[in-house]
């Protein structure tokens, strides 16, 4: 009987444990950010392109071009089908599936 409510209490640490680790990979890195850093992580991305020009992207994308069919079929399992402007020539024969 002791036996078991040793294992009992472990099995309860080894959670809590796991629990606390958890909210410490997720929570304690945004305390360590300065204010500054959370204003620009909760701003549009910037993004530098290849030809060194910054490019600020939107929080809300209207309009997706995609230049690969595997792209296309996730836009489209993720529920952005409407999103998609163009389509590249491989997709051609599975039209019924983009609007």
């Amino acid at each position: 009987m002791a036996r078991e409510k040793r294992s009992a209490l472990n099995n309860f640490f080894l959670i809590f444990f796991l629990f606390l680790s958890l909210i410490s990979i997720f929570y304690f890195p945004q305390l360590l950010l300065s204010d500054s850093d959370r204003s620009q992580a909760s701003s549009r991305p910037l993004i530098t392109d290849s030809l060194k020009r910054k490019v600020e992207i939107p929080l809300r994308v209207n309009r997706v071009l995609s230049l690969q069919p595997e792209i296309s079929r996730i836009v489209v399992a993720l529920g952005g089908g409407k999103c998609l402007v163009g389509i590249d020539r491989f997709l051609r024969f599975e039209d019924h599936l983009f609007p």
